[in-house]
């Protein structure tokens, strides 16, 4: 599972950066408007833009859709209570200048953009150190109970589950039928990471010739 830390790790790593650099640029307009309230700010690296930031957590989801079943409507990045576009890199400005047209003080900008800003922050965390306890689940001496499994893995398992017995199924064929069940995934995850762990926690064993399957023994 050494893939699937790492994958964690970067997108825990992406995602902070695109949110620092987020909260400096809310922080910049508040300063500006006269507002006496401020997001806390993470170190991000200094000569990373947002566009840049952006492209970073984007192909960071998209590896981690590999290992992890992600609702589409998950906001990664919130400007208030409202999801931040992140095919919008322009920056927050133009939303919070319009705002500031308004004879707003600094409860509102507490209420409607500061604190809807954290509490989002904290569940991103807390969803992202879930992720990451999970992926190192198998690796903690001990501990034998069998680690949670995605959306992907437990459909995968079941496909090799329903095969006759002690008769197997070959890669091509599990791809195949995830696809006819509209699940998408490709060979290398199957046999670089799916299937490591259903051997070392289900029981599935591979034959050559005859496929993965598991033994009614």
């Amino acid at each position: 599972m050494i893939d699937f830390r790492r994958t964690i790790a970067d997108a825990r790593t992406a995602w902070e950066n695109a949110h620092a650099i987020l909260c400096k640029d809310v922080n910049k307009v508040l300063r500006e408007v006269g507002a006496n309230v401020r997001l806390p700010v993470r170190r991000a690296p200094a000569k990373l833009d947002f566009k840049t930031a952006i492209f970073h957590l984007e192909a960071a989801i998209h590896r981690l859709k590999n290992f992890a079943v992600i609702p589409s409507d998950q906001p990664w990045l919130v400007l208030g209570n409202n999801p931040y576009p992140m095919d919008d890199a322009a920056g927050p400005e133009w939303y919070l200048q319009r705002l500031a047209r308004v004879n707003v003080d600094d409860q509102f900008w507490r209420r409607e953009i500061v604190e809807p800003m954290q509490r989002h922050a904290e569940a991103v965390r807390k969803w992202l150190a879930r992720m990451s306890k999970e992926a190192g689940h198998d690796s903690v001496a001990g501990v034998h109970t069998p680690p949670p499994l995605t959306r992907l893995e437990k459909a995968v398992l079941n496909i090799i589950k329903v095969q006759p017995k002690d008769k197997g199924i070959t890669g091509n064929k599990i791809i195949a039928e995830l696809a006819r069940q509209r699940i998408t995934t490709e060979q290398s995850t199957l046999t670089r990471h799916i299937i490591p762990k259903l051997k070392r926690w289900y029981g599935v064993k591979n034959r050559p010739g005859v496929g993965y399957y598991i033994s009614s023994k």
